[in-house]
This record gives structure tokens, sequence and C-alpha cells, in this order.
């Protein structure tokens, strides 16, 4: 939603700097370094805590973050939220194919992700032409609030409609799951005395 706009907002910002174009590229590519640092340890965190939870909490920090890049004073206070917003942006990928995986029957996986990235490509699409509107409309800072509004919107659709799954394979029973180690026995037992 903001990517029409950062530009002109870095510039905003800072009228007089002279590497104003340096500064706006900073700008719009580190949210990409520290997303794409954070997707492996975010991912890990799922994986332990639970992928809802992450995915819930991740979209609420770029809810919180998004607000604050409204009402900066220098590009390098920007700078620094864009830098942590990717931190939020990078654990949300991963928590949400992982919950992809889980609801969806393994023959339909296919179809599913295709959906997916279809709506995302067309949230790409769609995002710059409602920031680039929010901005004529309302000024450079309300791209930012809107995107804040939409994450907020996401995060309740998450936290209400989201019911992971158990993974189920083609023929829509439960996939099985590894066997465990057969359980130690005890000094005195043989395992024909089981």
């Amino acid at each position: 939603v903001v990517s029409p706009v950062l530009p002109l907002y870095v510039k905003a910002l800072r009228p007089d700097a002279s590497h104003i174009a340096t500064l706006a590229g900073a700008t719009m590519s580190v949210t990409a370094l520290t997303s794409s640092l954070a997707a492996l340890a975010i991912g890990r965190l799922g994986d332990r805590h639970g992928q809802k939870p992450v995915l819930i909490a991740c979209v609420l920090g770029a809810v919180g973050i998004y607000v604050p890049q409204a009402l900066v004073s220098t590009p390098w206070q920007l700078l620094a939220l864009r830098a942590i917003e990717g931190v939020f942006v990078g654990g949300m990928t991963p928590a949400s194919n992982a919950l992809l995986v889980k609801s969806t029957p393994a023959s339909r996986r296919g179809a599913a992700f295709g959906i997916s990235a279809s709506v995302g490509s067309a949230g790409r699409a769609m995002g710059p032409l409602a920031g680039a509107a929010a901005a004529n409309g309302w000024g450079m800072r309300s791209a930012f609030l809107a995107t804040a509004g939409v994450y907020a919107i996401v995060a309740a659709v998450a936290a209400l409609g989201v019911r992971p799954q158990e993974s189920v394979d083609t023929t829509g029973q439960p996939a099985l799951r590894p066997v465990s180690a057969a359980p130690e026995l005890g000094p005195t037992e043989s395992p024909s005395s089981r």
C-alpha cells in the first residue's frame, strides 16, 4: 500500500537532502532485508509455540509499527521503523504457509497454494492503487494508517477464522505421524515379558 508513497514521503521528511534517492532506496529495501533474516527465526518460533499465535502476533506487530510510521519527523526514524516492520512481515509468510499446509488435504495443496499466490498477486496489484488513492485524498501519512487498518482486519480474521486442522493425506484421513521409539525396558524386563 505504501510503496508508491514511500519515496515521496522520504523526500517530504528531508526536502534538502542531496542523497534523497539513496535514502529512499535504503528505506524501501531495509524491510526486505530484515524480513528475510526474520523469516527463519520466526518460522522456528512458530514450530515451537504454534503457527496461529505467531501469525496473529506478527500481524498485530505490523499494525503497531505502521501507525508510528505515519508520525515520524525524520527519514532515519522511518528507516528504523521499516527495519522493525520487516521482522513482523518476515514472520507472517512462514506462519501462514504452515497453517495453509496443516489445513489442506495433500491432494489439494497445489490448488490452495495457487489460490494463495493469486490472492497475494492481486494484493500487490491493488495495494499501491489503494495507497495512492489514500495519499491523494488525505495526504501521504494516511497510506500508513490505511495499511495499519488493513492489518488490523487481517488480525481479526486470523484470530476468529483460522482453525488449524491436522494435516490430512489424499484420502482425507489424518496423516500418519512417525512412530516414536520403543519405550525403554526396565532392568529386569525383556521384550518377551511384555
